[in-house]
């Protein structure tokens, strides 16, 4: 059970509040929007301004895996909202969201009423502290959508499971429990690919688990399969028939190189580093295994039976993934960020109850009726509550030591540079900026017809609202499928070949967008390979930019006016 309206005590309330006001504090302390994100504003004002789902009209390129956050803002967009100011409220929203609840089921797997209270005050502390958590709270991409979606379809697959064992419950409520668990699963999956990674995981487990009892599939697994396949199923034969292939093409613009597994390796143990309380509770829960001592909740076994191998399973999987395609390019760890709300949970138990194998037991004292043994009796107490004392303030210490290193974590996230090909999100942020300056400056200042091709394909197509080539391939599809890949920058592996934005006959050269203090002069290298197709290096002075000027290559005759209106 959750708590009840008893335990929600003045302190309990304002503690939690609190704790909340925290977590907002931490978020919008980073607040910023990254420039990959305006890549899927793109869609949503394209789809609701034109009915196309493009980024280019008349090109059906899927360069976005994240349909459903897509879908979202298309629909704030379409209600008149701002879609960049939209998706940091969408994701504020869903992140407290995806906070609250994991409190509370984490309190809700508690059995002892006097702990419910500490399990939902240690979780909340552990996301609200957590650097990656409300770093990518903001951003402007799914990253809350995901994992929201994803923390609800765990626990709900669970419970179905859970269900179906209660002889109490009828067929009519079992098939809905794995009804609802499918359709969440199905959700999942339409705001990251990844989602169906977790479906895997979960049909693995099951399917075992089934096969070691000799059983068919149950009810819940029929309700779990109808409501997944109802959802899934006409958006996967929709997108199939509307761009023509079973992958996005995000997809194929990034297969093809190896060499991923060190950085991607190095990205999971950076992360772990940055969460140390997952850490600890990992290395409390091999303790208590090995040592045979009690730590679990003590509450009824169908609430919890293999709730947390199922759990390490998951994040497992998740983590072998994310390492398998070498990572990012971002900082703190935005793809792993699903996992931490399910972690806070885990970890919150262990943290609370790695005291309890060691306390006092009062046991022998129970039968004493004599005063000498009273004594003994009430001297057990006063250690005892010794004891716990001690651990509130070795539990207070280590929160205010995640918090100092959550301070520390911020002033070198925000930070302006690159560390191990990994852009810090200071950058991330001002190269947003900049390029969002840069696009209102194209829009305002030449014809609509103009052609971009740069491999910022974010903020500065979608303000200048030109026809533009990324030259990345994420929204080509001839680069996506006929271009080898090379290096090893997660999401950068393919790029255009020299002579193909100028076969397409594109009229602004912009490449990754240069900004200076003055007007700088272009490599004699690059004069030489683009003066014979007609581009010239031009400088100008952008209204607003830091640093103040721009330079690109412009086809000759294409005119960047500032009379234009």
């Amino acid at each position: 059970m959750f708590l009840d309206q008893g335990q929600w005590s003045k302190k309990t309330v304002g503690l939690s509040l609190l704790l909340m006001t925290l977590y907002s504090y931490h978020a919008w302390s980073y607040t910023f929007l990254n420039d990959d994100a305006y890549i899927s504003f793109r869609y949503a004002a394209h789809w609701v301004d034109f009915g196309e789902l493009s980024y280019n009209l008349g090109e059906r390129t899927e360069g976005y895996t994240n349909f459903l956050w897509v879908a979202l803002l298309a629909l704030g967009y379409l209600l008149g909202g701002d879609i960049p100011q939209l998706s940091l409220y969408l994701s504020i929203g869903l992140a407290m969201c995806a906070v609250l609840g994991s409190a509370l089921y984490s309190s809700s797997l508690e059995h002892d009423a006097q702990r419910k209270v500490p399990r939902v005050l240690m979780t909340l502390s552990l996301l609200a502290l957590s650097p990656s958590f409300a770093c990518w709270s903001t951003g402007g991409l799914e990253v809350q959508l995901f994992t929201t979606c994803y923390s609800l379809a765990f626990i709900l697959s669970v419970r179905a499971w859970q269900t179906q064992e209660l002889v109490s419950r009828s067929l009519r409520q079992k098939l809905l429990g794995g009804g609802w668990a499918g359709l969440a699963l199905a959700l999942a999956s339409m705001a990251r690919p990844e989602g169906l990674l977790l479906f895997a995981v979960l049909g693995f487990y099951r399917i075992l688990k089934l096969l070691q009892t000799r059983a068919w599939l149950k009810s819940c697994d029929y309700g779990a399969i109808i409501g997944f396949s109802v959802i899934y199923l006409p958006y996967f034969i929709w997108r199939y028939q509307y761009y023509g292939y079973i992958f996005p093409n995000t997809y194929y613009a990034k297969v093809g190189a190896s060499g991923f597994w060190a950085p991607g390796i190095r990205y999971v143990a950076e992360f772990l580093v940055f969460q140390p309380w997952l850490l600890i509770a990992l290395g409390l829960m091999a303790y208590a295994k090995m040592t045979n001592k009690e730590v679990s909740e003590n509450v009824n076994q169908s609430r919890t039976q293999n709730l947390w191998l199922i759990a390490l399973l998951a994040g497992l999987a998740h983590c072998i993934h994310v390492a398998r395609v070498g990572g990012d390019f971002m900082a703190l760890h935005r793809f792993l960020v699903p996992l931490l709300p399910l972690a806070a949970i885990f970890a919150s138990k262990f943290l609370l109850y790695a005291p309890r194998s060691t306390k006092p037991s009062l046991d022998r004292f129970e039968q004493i009726e004599d005063e000498e043994h009273k004594k003994q009796k009430q001297l057990g107490k006063d250690l005892n509550q010794t004891f716990l004392n001690k651990a509130l303030v070795l539990r207070l210490g280590f929160l205010i030591s995640l918090g100092v290193m959550s301070v520390f974590i911020h002033k070198d996230a925000n930070r302006i540079g690159s560390r191990n090909g990994v852009d810090s999100i200071g950058w991330l942020r001002q190269f947003a900026e900049q390029c969002a300056t840069t696009g209102q400056f194209i829009q305002q200042h030449t014809e609509p017809q103009v052609k971009l091709a740069t491999t910022a394909a974010g903020a500065l197509p979608f303000y200048a609202q030109r026809y533009t080539l990324d030259l990345l391939g994420l929204n080509d599809e001839w680069i996506a499928h006929h271009v080898p890949a090379h290096g090893h920058r997660p999401g950068h592996t393919k790029a255009a070949p020299f002579r193909y934005p100028i076969d397409q006959k594109v009229d602004l050269l912009i490449y990754h967008p240069s900004f200076s203090k003055r007007a700088s002069r272009p490599s004699s290298r690059m004069k030489r390979a683009l003066n014979p197709f007609g581009y010239e290096w031009q400088s100008y002075q952008v209204p607003q930019l830091q640093p103040k000027w721009w330079n690109v290559w412009v086809k000759k005759g294409i005119k960047v006016d500032d009379s234009l209106p």
